[in-house]
């Protein structure tokens, strides 16, 4: 009897064994799959990244340069790679007086509008009603005096203001709205006013002894002054009407900040 129990035992270790080693060696096998696969993988992604350092350098030359999609081939290990670029559309501004000239790229509204702070005063409920271009929903009624730079996302509208500054450096007014003034915007610094739409300025007075230089760029809406005192020298430029009066020019006129066109898609070309 203890003869028979000792076999039965043997009989079981056995196929227990071998289905532990083959369990085993299935294991083994596929770690190196999934090794060998990852080592593919990462293999690919070091390729990828090198036809895109590649594709990067023949690209970035065309910046600024284009205005549509066009094809750019390059070579890359031998072989033919073909990607459709498409350049940001080029929408010059009308400058006034025409013989101005405006060393704009295109203006950095991203710059300009990082740097907004809240409105002075207490915002109101917008009553522009020109819908015609951009206008924000609030309106922030400027102070009677303005010491330094204004940049705000709601519109600016007032009466009087004046203009003062410890810089040397122009200020600036600026909204992603329309900027209104119905009385005077005395200037007692040179001055750079950016809108996304309207400007409206009834009359510009100097308050120094200095010629000031005023800068009005509208992206989208229309640029009316309705008179500039002497002591002032203005240019405008905008893509609406623009109506100022001619004053005398006295470049160079301060500017915002700017930036260069820019490439708004790559992709391949059998995509």
């Amino acid at each position: 009897m203890t003869s028979s129990g000792h076999t039965s035992s043997r009989g079981w270790v056995l196929p227990s064994t071998l289905f532990g080693l083959a369990l085993l060696l299935a294991t083994v096998r596929l770690l190196s799959l999934d090794a060998s696969q990852i080592t593919r993988l990462y293999g690919d992604i070091r390729l990828s990244e090198s036809i895109h350092q590649a594709g990067v350098a023949e690209i970035s030359p065309l910046t600024g340069a284009l205005s549509r999609c066009q094809e750019v081939t390059f070579s890359f290990d031998g072989e033919e790679i073909a990607y459709e670029v498409c350049g940001e559309r080029k929408v010059p501004f009308m400058v006034f007086p025409s013989t101005a000239h405006l060393p704009i790229t295109t203006v950095d509204y991203d710059a300009i509008f990082t740097q907004a702070v809240p409105c002075p005063t207490t915002p109101k409920s917008s009553t522009i009603r020109d819908t015609d271009a951009p206008r924000a929903s609030k309106d922030c009624p400027s102070p009677a005096s303005i010491t330094g730079s204004l940049v705000t996302v709601e519109n600016i509208i007032g009466e009087s203001a004046r203009i003062t500054s410890n810089s040397p450096k122009a200020l600036m007014l600026a909204s992603p709205g329309s900027i209104l003034f119905t009385g005077a915007l005395t200037l007692e610094t040179d001055l750079v006013i950016v809108a996304g739409g309207a400007i409206s300025l009834s009359t510009m007075t100097n308050a120094s002894s200095q010629t000031r230089r005023v800068t009005l760029i509208s992206a989208l809406g229309a640029i009316r002054v309705g008179y500039v005192a002497p002591g002032i020298s203005v240019m405008a430029a905008g893509r609406g009407g623009i109506e100022v009066p001619e004053t005398p020019q006295l470049p160079p006129f301060p500017l915002p900040p700017q930036r260069q066109y820019g490439i708004l898609g790559v992709w391949g070309s059998g995509e």
